[in-house]
């Protein structure tokens, strides 16, 4: 089944070889969700008035997944999967999740009312990350299900998010990019802005790959390792 979703905002495909730049948002994107399910994200004309490349929106159509009609989800911000076929949704009235490709749908509890623009989860464990408004950036232990504050700081939105073990890396609006090692307690500081090319993150084989200014590649593991790399893992 196929729905589609508006989105208020600003085709990669989110897998290992192909990164991405900011995750939220109204730029194409495909969502591989895992066992045939895929969320679609493409931009749309704001109330049908010419945007001239300014004021996107998007609108998000999901395959092999089901968002009831009466799920009160408002505006979609992005999808991500989590360990076990969970799959959790980041939406503009709460963060939602199914184990069952969207026959049911439950609410993930979260302590604040300022809700994530994007999330992440790591592959082996129960462990994800998610970021939003104000820099804030939530983490849950339980895959989903409880998400609790780890930073909140005035400023830009942080807009995309990787996981990798307990290894975090995070970046904002304005194209500033950190990682964190520790869950997002401290953080090492790897652009305070964009010069051009904003910030792309992907994991690949356990290790987040990020490059700055459009040329600079980082590699940040779970064993709490970061170095600079001449090259992407693809080339």
């Amino acid at each position: 089944m196929e729905r589609s979703v508006g989105l208020l905002a600003v085709v990669l495909v989110l897998t290992p070889a192909a990164s991405h730049a900011v995750a939220w948002g109204s730029a194409p994107v495909t969502v591989d969700l895992g066992d045939g399910a895929r969320a679609h994200r493409v931009p749309v004309p704001c109330g049908g008035v010419p945007t001239f490349g300014f004021a996107r929106c998007a609108q998000w159509s999901a395959e092999g997944l089901t968002i009831p009609g009466d799920l009160p989800v408002g505006a979609v911000h992005m999808f991500a999967r989590a360990r076990g076929g969970r799959i959790a949704m980041a939406t503009a009235v709460g963060l939602w999740l199914t184990d069952d490709r969207g026959t049911r749908w439950t609410r993930a509890r979260i302590d604040t009312p300022v809700l994530p623009l994007s999330l992440a989860f790591d592959s082996g464990s129960d462990f994800g990350a998610a970021v939003g408004p104000n820099g804030t950036l939530w983490t849950t232990h339980d895959n989903g299900a409880t998400w609790r504050t780890r930073r909140d700081r005035s400023g830009p939105a942080l807009v995309d998010v990787a996981v990798t073990g307990r290894t975090v890396a995070f970046s904002d609006a304005a194209g500033g990019v950190w990682v964190s090692f520790d869950e997002g307690v401290s953080v090492r500081t790897l652009g305070d802005a964009a010069r051009g090319a904003m910030p792309v993150m992907a994991v690949h084989r356990g290790s987040i790959w990020v490059r700055v200014e459009g040329r600079r590649w980082w590699r940040a593991d779970a064993n709490g390792t970061l170095e600079e790399a001449a090259r992407s893992p693809w080339g």
